[in-house]
């Protein structure tokens, strides 16, 4: 039979598989035991097995329809009271008719309900047409699910005519798996049509005002539940008190008066027919305002299996090497997994250069302010010192030594925070999916079957092209996916670090060389233009090691244009000889990296 026929493999099969391949060569010789082994009387028995799944199909649905519609029979219990209420109209007419009322305001009144109940009976009779045997809804119903069985058949059909083609295509190959392994896999496209057809028939059963009969049946009953609701409200009050001033007019009649006896049995059934016909009703609204199930009910593959199985015979042998076959070949696709995983953990790597490169970075910036703390004057020394100049190096000292401290501090959060993602992304490359894996595992087998290798020089290029191909794909997608998802945590890690951290201490160190440092400058004392010019000479190795690292300065010149994406006013100011949107001075630089801007220069501009 054609292989390429066939698109599917049983869902779950030897799911216990051997971690590693056991050779080309062992795999070839397994599969040319399968091919000489293969059933050669697969045709026999096509057309009564085909029509035993789809009886089992057809069968599955209806009762499945049946069994989850929200409705389940209260829209055929609606017609079936119907036909009880028009019963009540026609024994109340019947009532009416055999007795003579005295009182003519009570033959009136009892004239205007028998009317009111005989246009209800007319209306009735004619919507269903003069078919009184049968339940009009359940004809409905069957309808729908005659519809969705004949989808369903019609599909199998289709699907047995595939077998046919195949066994008897001159150009096909002469062998193909056993009989049954093929028929287990169609079975999820049996199962698929049975889900569609179910889909179907419930959307359809429970879309009650969708359907014409049903639609105008419960129309009925609810016009049937306002009109009885009028009558008793006005036309049987109307005759109670026709009841009571004939009473009052005859004080000496019989208590058990004929006529009144005959109107209380007709008020009596028209009020037993309003109570019955309420609970009906909103029973029918309750379930129809009850939300689908989701997901959608249906029974699972496993017995649907099972039943399908069930209504098959075991005429056909199956071939013992199958198992083999197809166990060597899940052992050799297993293995081409396991190369996705180790792909995966190369990828942990990768992931933590992006964390060493930060670690380091704070690193060298943390060894520049220690330098420069250990090259500034020994201020103990000169502990009488009360000079400003003093107090000012003093608090720069207090500074830097703050940050080092600080720096260290938040590159450890920052290190153990990065760990702990990789721990996360580590762990999840231990796992592959249950339903990956059998993905994978069906898609090497239907590529096989569909071109097997003509020789066993071949075998290493056909796992070569599985493995690039559509087979290992959600293996690749996921492993893509996650490593993606990671690199983009650890990337908004990294420029938070970056921008909250290394680059903030920085900045705040310009500002000390703009607000204090410069207040140092014109002094007498050669310690201190000694540290001055240590300290520039701190800032000036810092920027080295940000451009060494690929993060570029923002430093706009004076009179260059305001640019809102790389620089932010401080303070907007006139001042003469500058244009509105020029830059009068840079207060701290700007850094960016290639891809983006991460700080913006803190500027004065003009106004």
């Amino acid at each position: 039979m054609a292989a390429k026929s066939r698109s599917k493999t049983k869902r779950g099969e030897n799911s216990s598989l051997p971690s590693k391949g056991l050779g080309g060569s062992q795999l070839w010789t397994l599969w040319q035991k399968y091919k000489l082994a293969t059933v050669e009387n697969l045709s026999q028995n096509i057309n009564s097995k085909f029509t035993a799944l789809s009886r089992s199909v057809c069968s599955q649905i209806a009762a499945d329809a049946a069994r989850f519609s929200r409705l389940n029979d209260a829209d055929e219990a609606v017609y079936a009271h119907l036909v009880e209420l028009m019963g009540v109209y026609r024994h109340v007419i019947s009532q009416a008719e055999n007795y003579p009322f005295e009182s003519p305001t009570v033959r009136a009144l009892i004239g205007g309900l028998c009317e009111v109940l005989n246009s209800r009976l007319r209306e009735f009779e004619e919507a269903r047409q003069g078919d009184t045997a049968s339940n009009p809804i359940t004809a409905e119903k069957k309808a729908i699910i005659d519809s969705a069985q004949a989808s369903a058949s019609g599909l199998i059909d289709r699907q047995r005519r595939g077998f046919v083609t195949g066994l008897r295509d001159e150009d096909s190959q002469e062998w193909d798996e056993s009989f049954d392994m093929i028929l287990r896999a169609d079975f999820y496209d049996m199962y698929t049509s049975y889900r569609e057809g179910l889909r179907f028939c419930l959307a359809r059963m429970d879309d009650l005002h969708g359907r014409k009969v049903a639609r105008h049946c419960t129309e009925l009953i609810e016009r049937e539940w306002e009109e009885l609701g009028n009558i008793i409200k006005v036309q049987v009050l109307a005759l109670e008190n026709a009841i009571a001033a004939h009473e009052a007019e005859n004080p000496y009649a019989m208590t058990e008066d004929v006529q009144v006896t005959a109107i209380s049995v007709i008020l009596d059934s028209l009020r037993e027919a309003y109570q019955q016909t309420g609970p009906i009703i909103q029973n029918l609204q309750k379930m129809l305002n009850e939300p689908p199930k989701k997901p959608m009910p249906a029974r699972p593959f496993e017995e649907f299996e099972h039943t399908l199985l069930a209504s098959l015979d075991n005429s056909v042998p199956k071939a013992p090497e199958r198992k083999q076959f197809f166990a060597a070949l899940d052992a050799e696709t297993m293995t081409l997994l396991d190369n996705i995983a180790v792909d995966y953990k190369q990828a942990a790597y990768r992931l933590q250069r992006i964390i060493s490169a930060e670690v380091l970075l704070a690193d060298e910036v943390a060894g520049v302010f220690s330098k420069a703390l250990q090259s500034l004057p020994n201020l103990s020394e000169n502990s009488d010192d009360t000079s400003v100049e003093h107090d000012i190096l003093l608090g720069i000292h207090e500074t830097i030594d703050i940050k080092i401290s600080g720096l260290k501090e938040s590159t450890q959060n920052f290190n153990r925070q990065g760990m702990d993602i990789l721990k996360d992304f580590s762990a999840e490359a231990i796992q592959i999916p249950d339903g990956e894996r059998q993905s994978v595992l069906e898609g090497v087998r239907n590529a096989w079957l569909e071109n097997p290798p003509a020789k066993e020089t071949e075998v290493p290029a056909f796992f070569k092209n599985c493995q690039a191909g559509e087979a290992f794909q959600p293996g690749r997608e996921r492993m893509e996916k996650q490593v993606n998802l990671y690199t983009e945590i650890l990337d908004k890690s990294s420029l938070r670090f970056k921008k909250e951290v290394l680059l903030y201490e920085i900045c705040t160190f310009e500002e000390i060389l703009t607000h204090s440092v410069s207040r140092l400058r014109d002094s007498a004392r050669l310690v201190v233009l000694v540290a001055v010019s240590m300290l520039d000479d701190t800032f000036r190795a810092l920027e080295v090691i940000l451009k060494k690292n690929n993060i570029a300065v923002i430093r706009p010149d004076i009179r260059e244009i305001f640019n809102a994406k790389e620089h932010e006013v401080l303070v907007a100011e006139k001042q003469e000889g500058f244009e509105k949107g020029e830059i009068i001075k840079v207060v701290t630089a700007g850094y960016r990296t290639a891809e983006q801007v991460i700080l913006r220069a803190n500027v004065i501009a003009a106004r």
